[in-house]
């Protein structure tokens, strides 16, 4: 999805109009504060998908690709939270963010991968293969240079989660093509603005 600056102000217009509820979320996360997702406690996603995700978390196992603000606001929400990061100053930003609620049931693992071709075929990377067990919710929101690699974790993914469960894709649009073929019984996308970003984005739930 390339938009032109004034495609980007009138698709942001839009957005608020259409959800008018998140004019007040979206200048205080993106106006009166210059403060991360991180710090602001929240995932970096839709608000639409997080105050989704906010019905789906408690209670469940989850596993997630890539830690951040998401790991923050859910992870002392759920049953066991299993967290893997490829950057280790990113690793050791979000488990003193956690502080004491990083307990025994929030596992936060170090799995670096350099994303280059020279290391090696995604597909066996110890990174990926860090889901090896079956999980309620899979969060793929891990970083992604060539917007392939998230793509991967998804069709991995499907072989863990749980019936009854789902997977959520962050940064949809451009993964769009996914819905041309999974598992899921049904998919929800959630296109609107979100915390610390300026424009609007789109987050997706596959429920299984």
């Amino acid at each position: 999805m390339i938009l032109t600056n004034f495609q980007r102000v009138k698709k942001l217009g839009g957005n608020l109009i259409k959800h008018p509820d998140l004019i007040g979320p979206y200048l205080r996360t993106n106006v009166f504060s210059r403060q991360s997702p991180i710090e602001i406690r929240t995932a970096w996603w839709s608000f639409l998908a997080i105050r989704e995700v906010d019905t789906l978390i408690r209670d469940r196992r989850i596993f997630e690709y890539g830690l951040g603000g998401s790991t923050v606001r859910w992870a002392a929400k759920s049953a066991a939270w299993t967290g893997i990061e490829d950057d280790t100053i990113w690793l050791e930003t979000v488990k003193c963010a956690l502080g004491s609620e990083t307990s025994a049931h929030v596992d936060l693992q170090l799995s670096k991968y350099r994303f280059r071709r020279e290391d090696g075929p995604f597909e066996e990377s110890d990174y990926l293969l860090a889901l090896n067990e079956h999980y309620d919710g899979i969060l793929i929101d891990g970083r992604d240079d060539n917007f392939k690699d998230r793509i991967c974790c998804f069709y991995h993914a499907e072989n863990f989660v749980n019936c009854g469960g789902f997977i959520v894709v962050d940064d949809f649009w451009r993964y769009e093509a996914l819905l041309n073929e999974h598992r899921a019984k049904r998919v929800q996308i959630f296109e609107s603005v979100g915390p610390c970003r300026w424009g609007v984005t789109s987050t997706a739930i596959f429920h299984y």
